[in-house]
């Protein structure tokens, strides 16, 4: 078969390959101009073929959100002394609307010899936005959309950290909801869930202005990090949350109302970890139902520790029924002994 025939067969499969690939390509040469572009490339970024073709890749405008072109001429020129070259990159569109692309710069070599690139530029912009959603569900409640226990576990460890680092002050807020076991059981768990967002809304919003990051942990137990300067600011914080939440609440063509109670413990002077903060958050705002309910306390060192720690008991067992956490074993009687 002629030598000729067989290279006439390769280009038409080079070039069938180049033109439907679904990935865009940029072809450069050795001196860095462009001499060849495929139809993905214009369809991807939404631009055309005049844009590049024998344009010197130092003058390829590219409206790339984070970095400058010299990133992209220095991932091409080191790519012919190293391993071929990778990056991503956030593309703005001329009509304003932005994409996540991938570059990868690939040498072309003929008989062992370099004489150009290819620059593959995939569009990653669904796979960025799913590893977004997954990353988000891993770390926030997916009732409210708030923080959950294992994201507001790391802010208030890196909290400690830059606090201690810089010798200064924070609270911890433990908030639970009066009654709601009433509401979630008479009017079903879906209401529950509609007026636990309702509560979570309420608490975003008095606490505007603030630099607070507000979790879920679980059930109708919100808990609050609070920067602030004195037990002055933390209580006006504490008080606005209270009032806040009082406000009825419209189900079902109802009113309904609710009152809260709110421990608080500051750093350094209530904990130095994370697990003693919120423990002793937790021992005060349970000194708050003990009591009358419908308040907040800070924590003492005089608290009845025992009796409170009953009570952070009975709400883990509770949380826990809600959860589906507790099992029940019924036992054989046993037949030797009498009835």
């Amino acid at each position: 078969m002629p030598n000729h025939y067989l290279i006439d067969k390769n280009e038409i499969w080079f070039r069938s390959l180049y033109e439907n690939n679904s990935d865009g390509i940029i072809s450069i040469d050795c001196n860095g101009r462009i001499i060849g572009v495929n139809p993905a490339i214009l369809r991807i970024t939404e631009t055309k073929q005049t844009d590049y073709i024998h344009r010197h890749l130092s003058k390829l405008k590219l409206n790339l959100k984070e970095m400058e072109s010299e990133k992209l001429i220095d991932a091409f020129y080191r790519s012919f002394h190293e391993a071929p070259q990778s990056f991503e990159e956030t593309f703005l569109r001329s009509n304003g609307t932005s994409i996540e692309l991938r570059f990868v710069n690939v040498p072309v070599e003929r008989n062992g010899k370099r004489i150009g690139n290819h620059i593959i530029v995939k569009d990653i912009s669904e796979e960025k936005h799913s590893q977004e959603h997954i990353r988000h569900q891993a770390f926030h409640d997916e009732l409210t959309g708030l923080p959950n226990r294992r994201l507001f576990n790391l802010v208030l460890s890196q909290i400690i950290e830059t606090s201690y680092l810089n010798g200064s002050g924070f609270a911890v807020m433990a908030i639970d909801l009066d009654r709601f076991k009433l509401i979630n059981d008479s009017l079903g768990h879906a209401y529950g869930d509609v007026f636990l967002k309702m509560v979570s809304e309420r608490i975003s919003k008095s606490v505007e202005g603030y630099a607070v990051t507000i979790a879920r942990m679980g059930g109708d137990e919100f808990t609050l990090i609070c920067d602030g300067d004195s037990l002055q600011e933390y209580s006006l914080m504490a008080e606005r949350i209270m009032n806040e939440i009082q406000q009825p609440y419209l189900l079902k063509d109802s009113e309904f109302h609710m009152s809260s109670s709110i421990g608080i413990a500051i750093y350094p002077e209530h904990g130095l970890d994370a697990e003693q903060l919120q423990k002793n958050a937790d021992i005060a705002m349970y000194a708050v139902k003990k009591k009358s309910k419908n308040n907040y306390h800070f924590y003492s060192t005089g608290m009845d520790k025992k009796e409170l720690e009953k009570f952070v008991l009975e709400g883990d067992l509770r949380n826990a029924i809600d959860r589906g956490e507790l099992q029940i074993y019924l036992s054989a009687p046993n037949p030797d002994q009498g009835s």
